[in-house]
């Protein structure tokens, strides 16, 4: 994607804008909904976006993840859609000291020619903790290979 200016934030929100554009996934929630994230309660993070990461774009707390965080966590979403429900996958960029975890909610469905799998995400950027949950998809091709969209109705 060409670099627009505005820094992360400003990737976060194109990145946002064009996964919803690409998602046609339909989870059932109102369509054109906002994705929401929410910030996790505990102390420390669990050990342990690409459509995962614009869910956290979205989030008006964000942590800011780095270009090599993203690398990372684009990593662990391609193999958390391959993985079963529940399996944590883990990611972490010795660099940054960022990490996370992301765990499939459930099998994947196919949706309008695509495959979809709901997720949650737990992130520690710069001693921040959040955690989110949103909705990949691939095309049913690409499954287990990069998602191309995200659920524009998650629940945080």
């Amino acid at each position: 994607m060409r670099r627009l200016g505005g820094g992360a934030r400003h990737r976060g929100r194109m990145t946002l804008v064009l996964l919803l554009a690409l998602g046609a996934c339909d989870g059932g929630e109102k369509p054109g909904a906002a994705p929401t994230a929410r910030t996790a309660v505990s102390g420390a993070a669990a050990p342990g976006t690409a459509p995962l990461l614009a869910i956290f774009g979205a989030a008006p707390a964000a942590p800011a993840l780095g270009e090599g965080d993203r690398q990372q966590v684009q990593a662990a979403e391609r193999r958390a859609f391959a993985v079963a429900a529940g399996q944590p996958v883990h990611w972490q960029n010795p660099r940054t000291g960022a990490f996370g975890e992301i765990v499939a909610l459930g099998p994947a469905e196919r949706r309008q020619g695509q495959l979809c799998r709901s997720f949650r995400h737990k992130v520690l950027v710069a001693g921040r903790s959040q955690e989110a949950t949103g909705t990949a998809c691939a095309r049913a091709e690409r499954a287990g290979g990069e998602s191309s969209g995200a659920n524009a109705g998650q629940q945080g």
